[in-house]
């Protein structure tokens, strides 16, 4: 069974996950978005107090805030992204999106290393994920999910009872109401969504209530 542990960062309130295999103590980190020194700090703890071996960084899209502690990761544990690589425009504009948003400027973020697609499969010790593609907040726009586990790692393609913004570059509404629908959707309905921002939610939940949907 996967476990997971959620971390809360920066000043945007990202979601990151840690989430590891209790047998052979590796894990994933989903999204890391610690920024400052004392919240890396608290990070790289947290996994030592757990007695883990990060094997995975993994990222849902590759927006700033998402983004803040992969060189961290790199240089802690040499971790490069698995992303999609049709997010590459927030690598090669990072520096410059924190500037349009008046954030001090940081240090570049490193690179993609594996570049993940549609029903790639992500290996964490007895466990795995699998790599569902969801335009729209991003063009490539992630989503994590495990059948065994009822869990899907979202980002912000979905929050409780709203959908990602899509007015970024890339960024596309009709592109994101169909990425919830014929991937997310379709999940069995009491799959977990964690997202990138806020409270869980589940897909029946969405189904009855998330007013964007056409159902």
């Amino acid at each position: 069974m996967l476990q997971i542990e959620l971390m809360v960062f920066n000043q945007i309130q990202e979601n990151t996950y840690i989430v590891y295999c209790s047998e052979t103590k590796e894990c994933a980190i989903i999204d890391a978005g610690c920024r400052s020194r004392m919240e890396k700090i608290k990070f790289r703890k947290k996994i030592e107090e757990l007695g883990l071996t990060p094997k995975h960084l993994l990222n849902t899209h590759l927006h700033f805030d998402h983004i803040y502690g992969n060189k961290f990761v790199y240089d802690t544990w040499g971790l490069l992204t698995e992303a999609s690589e049709k997010d590459q425009f927030f690598i090669d504009t990072y520096l410059d999106q924190l500037n349009l948003f008046g954030f001090p400027q940081e240090e570049q973020a490193p690179g993609i290393g594996r570049k993940l697609k549609n029903g790639d499969t992500i290996q964490i010790g007895n466990e795995s994920l699998m790599v569902l593609e969801t335009p729209g907040h991003s063009a490539g726009g992630l989503c994590f999910y495990s059948a065994k586990d009822k869990v899907c790692f979202v980002g912000d393609t979905i929050f409780r009872e709203s959908v990602g913004r899509t007015d970024f570059p890339s960024g596309s509404q009709e592109e994101i109401i169909r990425s919830i629908e014929n991937q997310l959707m379709k999940l069995p309905g009491d799959t977990r969504l964690l997202s990138g921002h806020g409270e869980e939610t589940s897909v029946e939940h969405e189904l009855m209530h998330n007013p964007y949907l056409n159902f």
